[in-house]
């Protein structure tokens, strides 16, 4: 459900399996390539099974035209997974 001012954007595991990622999480400026990038690294949160931020960008500055991130009633994301490792229970 929405709340709040902000849009929050996660990275969430698929399955039950605990892991160790580092992922790059990005809402693309889609004018002059300034993305808004932002890292996550770490054993997923246990609460949202994930990886991520509440407050990843305002919804001032993603409604704002001269930033370029809302351009024909689009947002673009892109997710880069820079290393993941996982355990195996003995």
């Amino acid at each position: 459900h929405a709340t709040g001012n902000s849009l929050s954007l996660f990275l969430l595991s698929a399955s039950n399996e605990k892991g160790y990622v580092k992922a790059k999480l990005r809402v693309i400026e889609q004018i002059r390539s300034n993305h808004l990038e932002k890292q996550v690294e770490g054993w997923p949160n246990a609460t949202e099974n994930g990886w991520g931020f509440e407050k990843f960008i305002s919804f001032a500055d993603l409604n704002d035209s001269t930033k370029g991130f809302l351009a024909d009633d689009a947002i673009k994301f892109e997710v880069e997974i820079l290393s993941f490792s996982k355990t195996d229970t003995l």
